[in-house]
């Protein structure tokens, strides 16, 4: 009777643990989300991994990491049209995240929108530098 009340409970647990990560990603993990926001989303994400399947985990890890990778990106190509001595050490900061989201999960598993929305400003970047 014992085992079968634990059972019960870790599922309950898993189910509500799998809820929360969708509000977490819901709430944090969006391409409108400040780098602050994606932070703080990343580290409530690796809170809630401990219980919750690693793939979704990955997916939403990756995810935080795509996004601000983009966000530096987007800081690079602005300053490039300013300065581009002053690009490196923010495009070194964009590569390190991109390089964390894809040991994760490829972005090649990402759907095409969710690809465009992650690696819009990376993509931009990269035109404006091989012109």
């Amino acid at each position: 009777m014992k085992n079968i009340f634990l059972i019960l409970a870790f599922i309950v647990s898993s189910t509500i643990q799998s809820q929360t990560l969708t509000e977490v990603y819901s709430k944090y993990i969006q391409p409108t989300n400040s780098i602050e926001d994606l932070q703080e989303g990343l580290k409530q994400v690796n809170n809630i991994c401990e219980v919750t399947p690693q793939e979704k985990c990955n997916k939403a890890k990756a995810s935080a990491y795509y996004l601000m990778a983009d966000s530096y990106y987007a800081k690079a190509w602005s300053t490039y049209k300013t300065d581009t001595t002053l690009v490196q050490p923010i495009l070194l900061k964009a590569n390190d995240l991109f390089n964390k989201a894809n040991k994760l999960m490829a972005i090649t598993e990402f759907s095409e929108s969710q690809k465009n929305m992650m690696l819009n400003d990376k993509n931009y970047f990269e035109s404006l530098v091989n012109k």
